[in-house]
């Protein structure tokens, strides 16, 4: 399903081992930062500022802003508590 989006049988080794940790936002995490490596998105930037992703509804947002700054021309901020937006110069 996510091999369109950049995920990679390699990947699957390191994301399945945080997940048999009940690492759970982590493996979220790392999958969000390969699925969104096209827009920059790299290991260790998490959603925004090196955070963690702690619920789905937080991966969506995250996703969502980044999709529509790249789109637009903006940039994605994050204010440290789960808030993501998409900021216009």
């Amino acid at each position: 399903m996510y091999s369109s989006q950049g995920l990679t049988e390699a990947d699957l080794p390191e994301i399945m081992n945080t997940v048999r940790n009940k690492a759970y936002h982590v493996a979220c995490t790392r999958i969000y930062e390969i699925t969104h490596a096209r827009q920059n998105v790299r290991k260790g930037d998490g959603i925004g500022s090196g955070e963690s992703v702690t619920h789905p509804n937080q991966y969506a947002a995250a996703s969502r802003a980044l999709e529509r700054a790249s789109t637009e021309g903006g940039k994605v901020v994050s204010d440290g508590d789960d808030v993501v937006m998409t900021v216009y110069d």
